[in-house]
């Protein structure tokens, strides 16, 4: 197997991941996509339950470690990751199959969003909303 895109094996599982933090970073795209159900400009749009998906498939959540030089570049990225799972994984534990308008409500939605944002600015990508 070998390396490409600046040495990563895996650069569009990490493409794939920077969009999903960018959904979980943006508290006004949540409300207008995922609890108010419109699409974006293009068509696009996803929900919580794809984010949390694209996250699990890549392993970035239970295992951001594993990823460094395939999907992640450094050891700080994969902390940011942990720090999001450490957060994220008990708001589902508790909420589960809850609509997405729950967990946006949530009073732990904030450290949530912060997190995922804290995630883009150490891999290199400026959230939308700040």
């Amino acid at each position: 197997m070998g390396f490409i895109d600046g040495g990563l094996e895996f650069p569009y599982v990490r493409d794939q991941v920077i969009s999903a933090l960018a959904s979980l970073a943006d508290t006004e795209y949540q409300t207008r996509v995922w609890v108010d159900g419109a699409l974006e400009p293009d068509g696009s749009g996803d929900d919580f339950t794809t984010v949390v998906n694209i996250l699990d498939d890549a392993r970035a959540l239970d295992c951001p470690e594993s990823l460094i030089g395939s999907v992640l570049l450094n050891k700080e990225e994969a902390e940011s990751l942990d720090k999001l799972s450490r957060i994220m994984i008990p708001l589902i534990e508790v909420l589960g199959e809850a609509p997405d308008s729950d967990y946006v409500k949530s009073s732990d939605w904030g450290l949530v969003v912060s997190a995922a944002r804290s995630c883009l600015r150490v891999m290199g990508v400026t959230p939308h909303k700040a």
